[in-house]
């Protein structure tokens, strides 16, 4: 079945291959795949425009915006997390040997494969989806020498082919593709797919698991979300469309736990099992008033070490947290059970009072 670029015209191909040095045409070109949602061929036209442009610098700055608008702004936050990088690389260092072949799923900038390689292995390969991320990483692995041991496939884990790209599957499985809430960027179905496919039976996974951590918390600023009075109307049925959840700072200002944390999904990335979508659990209230719950995450890298952005820890981290606002606030004693309810499905985690 044809996508979208295909359907608009067959002759499109043709027209890029038309427009090779011309970098406004190529730019034009560009646009038209992104509008047909051909991200992927949009993104490798304009690296294509910005190539032709070394003489203009205004075409030049245009195609170079074209790229960067695609890529996440918080790659830049996550590489500067030291506490993160030094838990990954730590973990790699206890698990590489020379005779280590390693699959680094989601290069992004090439970071985790090039520690592998550095801590020893035989091997690496690293794949990255995004086209843009793949091409500078694979410049960023031959730039610090690692070219002989560290392979850039520009392409989703899914599409990789264990024994044409790997020469069969890995001993060593490494991966951050984990969001605020674990699930946000799929990372659950990538890696199941990868334990059954790409993963040696008993292969180590990097990190093993990773849990969503919860507890009941007052956030101060919670209040100032909504409407009330607008010019002398009341507007607070307008709330009902405000997304339940609230992304914040780690250290953000009024942020409070106010109990004991807990687990309400745990995630196993080196199982070949499907993960529970749904789970209930009681949370213990510490006293005092509780308007919502707030949630981070916890990766165990392996037996020894783990990673966590608990928004009251001293560490700074890349990694936000989530509130979720209870139906009203209560002023809950200390012993006091508050039963929470959760599910995931694909890269969405939901919260509710059960």
């Amino acid at each position: 079945m044809k996508n979208g670029l295909a359907l608009l015209s067959d002759a499109f191909e043709p027209l890029v291959a038309k427009a090779q040095g011309n970098a406004k045409a190529l730019l034009r070109l560009a646009e038209l795949a992104r509008s047909q949602h051909s991200h992927e061929r949009a993104v490798e036209i304009a690296w294509e425009a910005r190539a032709a442009a070394t003489g203009d610098p205004v075409l030049y700055a245009q195609a170079s915006d074209f790229v960067a608008q695609t890529v996440p702004s918080w790659h830049w936050h996550m590489l500067r997390d030291q506490p993160r990088n030094k838990a990954f690389e730590d973990a790699l260092k206890r698990a590489v040997t020379p005779e280590t072949r390693v699959l680094d799923v989601g290069s992004g900038s090439g970071l985790l494969a090039m520690l592998a390689a550095r801590a020893g292995a035989k091997s690496v390969v690293s794949c990255e989806a995004h086209p843009s991320i793949a091409k500078v990483a694979q410049e960023i692995v031959d730039l610090n020498g690692f070219a002989d041991k560290v392979t850039i496939l520009a392409r989703h884990s899914k599409d990789i082919d264990p024994d044409a790209d790997l020469g069969g599957p890995v001993d060593l499985v490494v991966s951050e593709i984990i969001g605020k809430d674990v699930v946000d960027e799929c990372v659950v179905p990538a890696m199941l797919d990868v334990a059954r496919r790409l993963l040696k039976h008993g292969g180590q996974v990097i990190p093993r698991r990773a849990d969503v951590r919860v507890a009941l918390a007052w956030w101060g600023g919670l209040a100032d979300r909504g409407l009330n009075t607008v010019c002398g109307f009341d507007m607070t049925p307008f709330n009902r469309l405000l997304i339940s959840r609230k992304s914040l700072a780690r250290d953000e200002e009024g942020l409070e736990i106010r109990g004991a944390a807990a687990s309400l999904f745990s995630f196993d990335f080196a199982t070949t099992d499907a993960a529970q979508d749904h789970a209930e659990i009681e949370l213990v209230a510490g006293g005092g008033p509780v308007n919502g719950v707030v949630q981070w995450i916890r990766l165990q890298m392996d037996e020894v070490g783990y990673f966590e952005n608990r928004p009251d820890a001293q560490e700074r981290s890349s990694w936000g947290v989530q509130f979720f606002p209870l139906t009203s606030p209560i002023d809950a004693a200390a012993g006091a059970k508050v039963r929470i309810g959760g599910s995931h499905f694909g890269n969405t985690l939901r919260l509710w009072e059960a």
